[in-house]
């Protein structure tokens, strides 16, 4: 499944250390920030259902990352969720503006600081990293 385009609802396996494997969900994929896409990171087996991704979502952790990783195939695609309607709209920080999807609305509050993802993209490794700490 390598080549293929990147889009909302795809899952990949992310590795979480030399044996194991937890899905990531992609939410949203920008156009304005070039190759930018916004994961879910579960601490889940790459190998659940869907019931038990949607059981684990309080526990997930937000990560933005290159979408080439997964188009590359380093990280396989083991299937498609859609998110749900109230992830449709994905709020962000990004350059001291709260954007929605790929539109800058308004500036930054300090109390959009704690509940809201920054953009900050990780690489690859830093992800799995991330990912492999979600299940220690």
């Amino acid at each position: 499944m390598t080549g293929r385009r990147v889009g909302v609802g795809d899952l990949v396996a992310i590795p979480a250390g030399p044996t194991r494997e937890i899905v990531g969900h992609v939410l949203f994929c920008s156009a304005y920030f070039d190759q930018v896409v916004l994961l879910a990171l579960y601490p889940v087996d790459a190998h659940c259902d869907a019931a038990t991704i949607r059981e684990a979502r309080k526990q997930r952790r937000l990560v933005f990352t290159g979408r080439q990783v997964i188009v590359a195939g380093h990280w396989r695609r083991i299937g498609v969720l859609l998110p749900s309607d109230e992830s449709a709209v994905v709020r962000f920080i990004a350059g001291g503006e709260v954007w929605e999807n790929d539109t800058p609305v308004r500036a930054a509050t300090d109390a959009d600081m704690d509940p809201l993802p920054k953009l900050l993209v990780k690489g690859a490794g830093l992800v799995e990293k991330v990912a492999q700490s979600l299940i220690e």
